[in-house]
């Protein structure tokens, strides 16, 4: 092959290189901002779910220090708290009661006070975050489990 006549492949060979690494560049800055969106989406769910929790409970607790708590049985649908989209927390909670503090035969078990169940899920974009919170009000607040 003479030198005239490989000019124009060495050329479009050269453009071709620089087309495959401009679109591998573009890639790779596109792939990283959908990973950082990602993770941003996921720290903000997280934080969603545990800020729904700490806000229902505070509900339950002043419902309960009020009298006025009601919680369904495990089979039943439970109460539902929440948005709270003034304190930019958009998850809503749902609170079961898992034992009642009672025996079958109508008196109190060893614990003598019922068991409470907080699950809370939250969603940010596409990313999804959960949390759970066992607890017992009487004789005081007590978590017994946290899930997150």
């Amino acid at each position: 092959m003479n030198g005239a006549g490989f000019i124009l492949p060495a050329v479009l060979m050269t453009l071709l290189v620089i087309g495959v690494i401009s679109f591998a560049m573009s890639l790779v800055a596109t792939l990283e901002l959908l990973s950082a969106r990602s993770a941003a989406n996921a720290v903000g769910a997280g934080a969603a779910a545990q800020g729904a929790l700490a806000l229902a409970l505070a509900e339950v607790s002043s419902a309960a220090a009020g009298g006025t708590l009601s919680a369904p049985g495990p089979d039943a649908p439970g109460s539902v708290y929440g948005p709270w989209p003034q304190h930019g927390v958009p998850a809503t909670a749902g609170l079961h009661l898992l034992a009642s503090g009672q025996g079958p035969d109508g008196g109190a078990t060893s614990g003598g006070s019922a068991v409470y169940r907080l699950s809370v899920k939250a969603t940010v974009g596409k990313a999804h975050s959960t949390a759970s919170l066992v607890f017992t009000l009487e004789p005081e607040l007590t978590v017994l489990e946290r899930r997150q």
